[in-house]
């Protein structure tokens, strides 16, 4: 599958019109799990010694998430229409009008997360296999890296590696689904 082939029937867009909370509950990886808390920060790091504070804190107290993608959601819970990512297509200093700047939202994010993974699912791959994703670095990289974990394994691949090697790492990987885009 190609990174503009990946699904829209549920655009980001169309997720205002249900609850973060609605579509976590849909979403099949979080079925085993009983949602955890939203995200709250455990105190504000403002100064080196919170910095230090918040060092010392153990991983399990810090950090209550089990995956990443739940991390999003739990980012999409909290911070909702603040910006997650904001993608220059060009490195051009002045932005031209051609080529504005694309920003996504933490809900809008998790809606593309989760309409990857669904893409993922609905090719058959399950949670303990294998997605290469051989992408630069783009929007969908993203959406393949954290769509990939919430489906499956993923396994990002150095464009700049030869064929022979992108073959033999996805071989001893038993990738099932490759994410490239076309050229």
């Amino acid at each position: 599958m190609s990174a503009d082939q990946l699904p829209t029937q549920s655009t980001p867009e169309a997720a205002g019109t249900e609850s973060l909370a609605a579509q976590f509950v849909k979403f099949a990886p979080y079925a085993q799990f009983a949602p955890c808390a939203p995200f709250v920060p455990l105190r504000h790091v403002q100064t080196p010694a919170d910095v230090r504070a918040l060092a010392l804190t153990p991983l399990d107290q810090a950090i209550q998430p089990r995956s990443t993608c739940e991390l999003i959601r739990n980012a999409a819970l909290a911070f909702g229409d603040k910006t997650a990512l904001t993608f220059l297509p060009t490195a051009e200093p002045d932005p031209r009008p051609d080529a504005p700047s694309i920003c996504w939202s933490y809900a809008q994010l998790l809606a593309r997360v989760h309409q990857t993974a669904n893409a993922l699912f609905k090719l058959g791959l399950h949670h303990d296999e294998a997605v290469a994703v051989l992408l630069p670095a783009c929007l969908e990289y993203h959406l393949a890296l954290w769509g990939g974990a919430a489906a499956g394994i993923v396994q990002p691949l150095n464009p700049l590696l030869s064929d022979d090697k992108l073959v033999s790492l996805m071989n001893a990987a038993q990738a099932r689904v490759l994410i490239a885009r076309a050229t």
